[in-house]
């Protein structure tokens, strides 16, 4: 005959299988995997814009690099993030970058990659003259990536630093130069090019 099942193991029981987990098998509707949680906005959100004159960031093999940001969250929840290259930056620039600076700015900000809208621009003068340009940057991740996007990342709440998960989905950059509409689009007035002076390089 099997001995009745004493006090301290039903709790012990209790605690491995059920709200030692969160779970509570009496009332499903506690459950959290049964009703998960609402995406809540980045901590960003509650700001109009925000702007960094110096954002410290690794570069290439962890050199020290900087760049400035301006970040401008939009009603629908989007963040749209102006990576601008600085004259003395010392490492790697935002172009070469963009994949670790992107993936950066969303872990230091609470940024869910799928809200994040990534645009570069030089705050420096060329050679000739040539103005410098706002240039939406799109990345393409591979779809095992997308897939395996962790839920840190859908619900928009802070990730860990280093996360190769969240890295992935910052692969495969394209440029595409601002247009008026695209700027429309965001629901922010069109910056066209800007000529810096050469002084400023």
């Amino acid at each position: 005959m099997m001995p009745p099942i004493s006090r301290r193991c039903k709790q012990i029981f209790s605690l491995a299988f059920g709200r030692g987990f969160g779970l509570n098998p009496d009332k499903p509707d506690e459950n959290p995997m049964s009703n998960p949680p609402t995406p809540t906005p980045p901590p960003i959100a509650r700001f109009q814009r925000v702007r960094v004159d110096r954002f410290p960031f690794a570069g290439f093999w962890n050199y020290a690099s900087a760049c400035a940001l301006e970040l401008l969250p939009r009603p629908d929840g989007r963040v749209v993030v102006i990576a601008s290259e600085l004259a003395d930056n010392p490492g790697t620039s935002v172009t070469n970058a963009a994949e670790l600076l992107a993936t950066d700015v969303c872990q230091r900000f609470g940024i869910a990659p799928e809200r994040l809208v990534w645009i570069e621009h030089y705050e420096y003068g060329q050679d000739a003259g040539i103005p410098r340009t706002f240039d939406l940057v799109t990345f393409h991740p591979p779809r095992a990536a997308r897939q395996a996007r962790p839920a840190s990342a859908a619900l928009g709440t802070t990730m860990e630093r280093g996360d190769a998960a969240i890295e992935k989905l910052f692969a495969n950059p394209t440029w595409h130069r601002m247009q008026a509409q695209d700027w429309a689009a965001l629901g922010l007035p069109p910056r066209p090019a800007v000529h810096y002076d050469l002084s400023e390089r």
